[in-house]
């Protein structure tokens, strides 16, 4: 049985259902990866390809939709892992959106900030955070203490 890791991603921009149409098959109530990040029946079948591809070893387990104050929220429950590369992947399909995805497992929690398919490993500060969205927004260095970035 793998560990769950609660992931929330949220996002405000003007192209919130075209995102939802890029996570929900129609008629699903649960998010699909192979929406953007498609996997033939063989590499879906192979959990080393899928955490590669998808960041995630297991197809999600739940998701649920909020709408906060103007922004989309996403929960997210996987398995043993955070599915950055489709987060990734998702945020270069919407380059002028700025996502935030938040997680939590039983190893510990963080933020990551995405924007057009780069990202930002954010310490959990406030102004961090801010300092990390306005440099994406920007296209410029983050001078922070952000994990592996200059």
């Amino acid at each position: 049985m793998p560990n769950y890791v609660k992931n929330q991603i949220r996002w405000q921009g003007p192209q919130d259902d075209e995102v939802l149409d890029c996570m929900f098959r129609k008629g699903a109530d649960c998010i699909d990866f192979n929406i953007m990040v498609p996997l033939s029946a063989g590499e879906e079948e192979d959990s080393a390809v899928r955490k590669e591809k998808w960041g995630s070893v297991y197809k999600p387990f739940s998701s649920s939709v909020e709408r906060v104050n103007g922004e989309t929220h996403v929960m997210i429950e996987t398995g043993w892992l955070t599915p950055l590369p489709w987060a990734q992947k998702l945020s270069a399909q919407f380059p002028e959106d700025i996502f935030r995805l938040d997680y939590e497992s039983g190893g510990g929690y963080g933020t990551y900030v995405f924007r057009g398919g780069e990202s930002r490993h954010v310490d959990w500060d406030d102004d961090d955070y801010d300092k990390a969205c306005a440099a994406l927004e920007a296209k410029q260095p983050v001078h922070v203490k952000i994990e592996g970035w200059s």
